[in-house]
């Protein structure tokens, strides 16, 4: 026989069967159900003990489901069950009982203290469950000290960041040049950017022949450090913290130089002075005489039209005509045009036209158009043709840098004013009698000032030497701390008192990573209750997918016990019904939750698990004829006559907005299988318009395999330190490394817990 087609026909049946089940029918439905029952000693049906029903949380076993979700890893296998991928689409529920150790408030102080590393505590040498590996180094030992480690180290060290000037641009809307800088391409393949910062980085290593340090290794049941020891403890002895604490006597210093060339203004930045000798003849000139004050307004430095400029030509001509009073003639020459207050002092020469840069090259210049402003006026000049005149404004003293403080000018300071933008337009004067205006200045750029200044280059080259010091710890010891994985701490007294067990689901999420969930029951009463931080939804309300639960709950900081299982005197009754209702005042709002618990009892239950053909530790076959000589030969086909099915209806409305959120559960318990399906449906207010409730599925799971195992486990080595050593606790912290996280559940799945 082909096995592999044969397995594969198995699955495919399987997954009718789970896909393809009739409705469940219950003897209770024609018949009335008391409400809150607990009280009534006889109920007239059918019932079972409880605990042959349910999981001996004392002892080991783990379950595995078949895990239908209507977000799962790849699909919507509550949908399309047919998707369903037995080796990855699994719900697996175990339990420690054997690890787990309960410490009360009164015997914390037993749990931290702290001994020096040792595993061969009780003549430990070789691994086993009573001898951990806690260090995981493959060996038992009690070395607790190792001297001078050598300090492999490093630091990558960031050089200061510059830029490099490209060119200069003139920009005529702002009046002024402005830079554009270089580009510089860094890192390789898809990591690659370009940066206008020019920068470098380097790795630099710490001397380990010179710097060492000592390790010291110590245990501890409960690490102080991580966990305030209050409360009461439940921790896993067969996981373990590790902690580590570096202690610096100083600092290590570590330098690197880096070298860079990039490009600047040179240190006398002409554009970004601007002329102050106004009559060009290189000396320092005092203001021009005022001679009268013709307006009357007090300044004598105006400069009055004695007539009105018609053609707004500048000049009086034909087409200008008089004031209604007639010409005004302020200064008493018979003459009718511009009279000066002042003395508008020429140069003694003809001045040649002011340079512009002629943008549009149209041979004439516009009013946008940037100039060499020579006579300090601030508009552009023509030529003198044959008259030498003044700027036709008054001039005050020229402005000079008095670098001397001496309080008057000298020979060589500067007759031009610095301003803090770049908005003299530079003129080159290599070719005299055709100046240029430069409107682009690049690192090739050189040009020749007027007069006898000389030659000026404007970008220049810079070689930087970039010397950057930084520190790192210099390391003195190490000090590594082992202590137990915490599951729970209980804060409120209030809850001690009882022996709770752990049973941990664990299930994929859409990452090909895992997610889990823990649920902290006690089984000690007629009732099972779980500790849980009580979640309710958000006031926007309707969440349909796990993601939106997840996100759409929060969660009081509190831990409260919550009833999963009701019994009586320890039994399961067919038709047992408890409704209760409760408001909780809360932070967010005002919630009325109603619970609503109904016990019925199925004719039969069909799960996809193997017939138990074959008993592992006595290596018999139980059923010779048919028993396959491997496990996974035999049949997905378990007809189940004998459970009990508990429906849980959660109805929680926030007062106010009248949002309603329904949560229905629908536990299948089997004897002396446990849980053997469940399936959670949820529903939200319907529209208006549409009668009754509408229920969609949430999830559902299935078993496939249980196994128990009667092996039990001595304390762990962490416990025989000191007799009770350590733990911590406070979020519920952890069972295989997985910490106690705030998730809604019910029955034994998780509602829309959040991936890890």
């Amino acid at each position: 026989m082909n096995i592999t087609k044969f397995i594969s026909k198995l699955f495919i049946l399987a997954l009718f069967v789970v896909s393809c089940e009739e409705d469940l029918t219950s003897s209770t439905n024609d018949r009335t159900i008391n409400v809150n029952t607990l009280e009534d000693s006889d109920l007239g049906f059918e019932e079972g003990i409880f605990s042959e029903y349910f999981y001996d949380l004392s002892s080991d076993f783990n379950a595995k489901f078949f895990y239908y979700q209507k977000e799962g890893p790849v699909a919507n296998t509550v949908l399309n069950p047919g998707l369903l991928n037995p080796n990855r689409d699994t719900l697996n529920l175990r339990t420690f009982s054997d690890f787990i150790l309960k410490v009360e408030p009164d015997d914390l102080d037993a749990q931290i203290s702290v001994s020096v590393f040792d595993e061969t505590t009780d003549g430990c040498s070789i691994i086993s469950d009573a001898c951990p590996d806690i260090d995981g180094d493959g060996t038992i030992s009690n070395t607790n000290i190792v001297e001078d480690i050598p300090q492999v180290d490093s630091l990558i060290i960031y050089s200061h960041q510059f830029s490099s000037i490209k060119k200069l641009e003139w920009d005529v809307d702002d009046e002024r040049y402005k830079p554009v800088l270089e580009d510089y391409e860094y890192g390789t393949g898809s990591s690659e950017y370009t940066s206008q910062w020019l920068q470098a980085d380097t790795l630099i290593y710490v001397d380990d022949d010179v710097y060492k340090y000592d390790s010291l290794i110590y245990m501890t049941p409960l690490d102080t450090f991580l966990t305030s020891p209050v409360g009461q403890f439940y921790f896993d002895q067969s996981e373990y913290i590790k902690r580590d604490s570096v202690y610096a006597a100083s600092e290590i210093e570590l330098s690197i130089i880096f070298n860079f060339t990039r490009n600047i203004l040179a240190s006398d930045s002409v554009m970004y002075r601007v002329n102050t000798d106004c009559n060009l003849d290189g000396v320092w000139t005092d203001a021009e005489e005022k001679l009268a004050d013709f307006d009357g307004d007090g300044d004598s430095t105006g400069v009055l039209k004695e007539f009105v400029d018609t053609d707004e030509n500048g000049i009086f001509d034909i087409n200008d005509t008089s004031y209604p009073s007639g010409f005004a003639d302020y200064d008493g020459n018979g003459e009718y045009g511009f009279a000066y207050e002042f003395v508008d002092a020429g140069n003694g020469q003809l001045d040649p036209a002011e340079i512009y840069w002629d943008k549009n090259s149209n041979n004439e210049r516009d009013a946008n158009e940037p100039f060499e402003d020579l006579n300090c006026n601030g508009e552009w000049d023509d030529s003198e043709s044959t008259t030498d005149t003044g700027n036709r404004m008054w001039d005050a003293a020229e402005y000079y840098e008095d670098s001397n403080t001496n309080g008057s000018w000298d020979t060589n300071e500067n007759l031009s004013k610095l301003y803090d933008a770049a908005i003299n337009l530079l003129v080159d004067y290599t070719d005299p009698s055709n100046p240029q205006a430069v409107s682009s200045i690049t690192t090739s750029t050189s040009i020749e000032l007027r007069g006898s200044a000389g030659s000026y280059t404007p970008i220049i080259s810079e070689d930087i030497v970039d010397v950057v010091i930084k520190t790192i710890p210099e390391i003195d010891s190490v000090r590594t701390t082992f202590s137990n994985k915490v599951i729970s701490q209980i804060t409120d007294s209030t809850l001690f008192g009882r022996d709770y067990k752990i049973l941990k689901s664990q299930y994929p999420n859409g990452s090909s990573g895992r997610n889990y969930n823990y649920n902290i029951l006690d089984d000690s009463g007629d009732e099972v209750v779980r500790l849980h931080y009580p979640s309710y939804f958000l006031p926007y309300g309707f969440y349909a997918q796990p993601s939106q639960i997840a996100d759409g709950f929060w969660y009081e900081d509190f831990l409260a016990l919550q009833t999963v299982f009701y019994t009586h005197n320890g039994n399961i009754r067919e038709g047992e019904h408890v409704l209760f209702d409760s408001v909780y005042v809360t932070s967010h709002g005002d919630y009325h939750v109603e619970t609503d618990y109904v016990v019925e009892k199925p004719d039969s239950v069909f799960v996809p698990m193997r017939k138990v053909l074959y008993d592992e530790n006595s290596n018999i076959c139980l059923a010779t004829d048919i028993c396959a000589e491997d496990l996974e030969l035999t049949a997905y086909d378990t007809t189940l006559t004998d459970c009990y099915s508990i429906i849980k209806t959660i109805t929680m409305t926030m007062l106010g907005s009248g949002v309603e959120f329904g949560q229905r559960t629908t536990t299948m318990l089997a004897k002396d299988l446990g849980v053997v399906k469940e399936n959670i449906e949820i529903r939200w207010s319907e529209q208006i318009g549409i009668d009754g409730e509408v229920w969609s599925d949430y999830a559902t799971i299935a078993l496939n395999d249980l196994r128990i195992s009667e092996l039990a486990r001595t304390q762990g080595i962490l416990n025989n330190l000191t007799g009770r050593e350590k733990i911590n606790i406070e979020e519920l912290n952890q069972l295989d490394g997985d910490p106690f996280i705030k998730g809604r559940s019910t029955g034994i799945m998780p509602v829309g817990l959040p991936s890890n």
